[in-house]
């Protein structure tokens, strides 16, 4: 459940990975249905996983999020907190300090690249399955072929999403404060 929490973030939120993995249980008021976006993950080659601040201070905000994504949250907590009752002692010590939504087994946060690399298995084994199936005739397998794409590129969904569901093309960039070739692709979307 762990990741499809992961892909609705992305998809309904617009989120980015390091933004994802960044967020705690502190950062959900599931009351409001908002996500607070104060600091992301990311991994470097000296220091490993790190948390840091956002890239700008514009990326520090808080965003709506849709129903999908507060109930897809509650009902993950509840197995989160069951496993963290079952694991006991195992569990990291420090997720109390700092309570990951995204963890290992264990806990500690999810390691930078473990969401894309499920991503791209689930999408190749779907491509694979697609290849295989006698009942598509060869010719039109193209169209069902899905391209693997990395976390970062279901913002970009994101966007199309809330723009099919007319959402203000301001409030659309406040929130997903993503970079100029989104702007761009949203411009195009408005021509």
């Amino acid at each position: 459940m762990k990741y499809q929490i992961a892909i609705n973030i992305a998809l309904f939120c617009g989120l980015r990975n390091g933004e994802i993995l960044g967020l705690t249980w502190n950062d959900i008021d599931f009351e409001n249905k908002t996500i607070s976006i104060n600091k992301a993950r990311a991994i470097t080659d000296d220091d490993g996983m790190i948390t840091k601040y956002p890239k700008t201070k514009s990326s520090i905000r808080t965003i709506s999020a849709q129903d999908i994504v507060i109930n897809s949250l509650k009902e993950y907590m509840k197995i989160q907190d069951k496993d963290r009752e079952i694991l006991s002692d195992l569990w990291d010590p420090g997720w109390y300090d700092t309570p990951w939504i995204l963890t290992q087994w264990d806990g500690k946060g999810m390691h930078y690249h473990t969401i894309s690399k499920w991503l791209k298995k689930i999408v190749v084994m779907y491509n694979e399955s697609i290849i295989n199936d006698e009942s598509i005739p060869s010719k039109e397998k193209s169209v069902y072929l899905l391209p693997v794409l990395s976390i970062n590129k279901l913002c970009y969904t994101s966007a199309t999403l809330l723009i099919s569901r007319n959402t203000d093309i301001k409030q659309l960039l406040q929130d997903l404060v993503m970079l100029i070739q989104v702007q761009q692709c949203i411009y195009t979307f408005m021509d």
